[in-house]
C-alpha cells in the first residue's frame, strides 16, 4: 500500500521548465541562495494507498524508500550520509466534522554532494498517502544556505489534504 512504479503521474510543475527557485536579498546578482521543491501527485483505484491517519512501519517499506532514493540520485556514489527514513505526523488542523485531523507522512533523508561545486546539498522526499491518492514533495537545499532555509524542510508540517 506505498509506492508503485506503474502510476498516472500529474505534474504540477513541468518538469522541463525546471523547479529551482533562487532568492537574491543582495545587490550582487552572484550571491544566492539554492532550494529544490519538486511535488509529483499521483491518483490511483481506491485503496492503492494508505489512509491519511495511517501509521507505516518503516521497517516494512525501506526497501522501496531505498529503491526511490536510487530513482532520485541516480548515481549512489553521490551519498553523504543516509539515507535515513522516518515515519512522522503534520500538525492538527481543523477537519469538515468540526474535529481535528492530521496526516502521517514518511520522511526519507540523506545529504549528497553538490553538482554546482556549491558543497553538499541536504535532501528530504516526503510522502503523503490518502487512500487513492498520494503527494510526493522532495525539498532540497545547499548546505552553505542552512540559515536562510533552516524552517523549509518544517513546512511538511503545514500539509493538509483539501477534502
Amino acid at each position: 500500500m506505498l509506492i508503485h512504479t506503474k502510476s498516472s503521474r500529474t505534474n504540477f510543475i513541468d518538469k522541463s521548465e525546471g523547479t529551482t527557485f533562487s532568492f537574491n536579498d543582495t545587490t550582487d546578482s552572484k550571491k544566492y541562495f539554492y532550494s529544490r521543491v519538486a511535488i509529483d501527485y499521483f491518483r490511483e483505484k481506491q485503496g492503492t494507498f494508505a489512509k491519511r491517519n495511517e501509521y507505516i512501519l518503516v521497517s516494512e517499506v525501506y526497501k522501496l524508500l531505498d529503491k526511490m532514493v536510487d530513482a532520485e540520485i541516480k548515481n549512489p556514489d553521490l551519498i553523504l550520509n543516509g539515507p535515513f527514513y522516518d515515519c512522522s505526523e503534520t500538525n492538527q488542523m481543523p477537519s469538515t466534522d468540526n474535529g481535528f485531523t492530521s496526516t502521517y507522512y514518511l520522511d526519507t533523508f540523506y545529504r549528497r554532494k553538490g553538482l554546482t561545486g556549491n558543497g553538499p546539498v541536504s535532501v528530504h522526499i516526503f510522502i503523503m498517502q490518502n487512500y487513492d491518492k498520494m503527494v510526493k514533495m522532495m525539498i532540497s537545499y545547499h548546505d552553505k544556505d542552512s540559515l536562510t532555509f533552516n524552517n523549509l524542510f518544517q513546512s511538511i508540517k503545514t500539509f493538509k489534504w483539501n477534502e
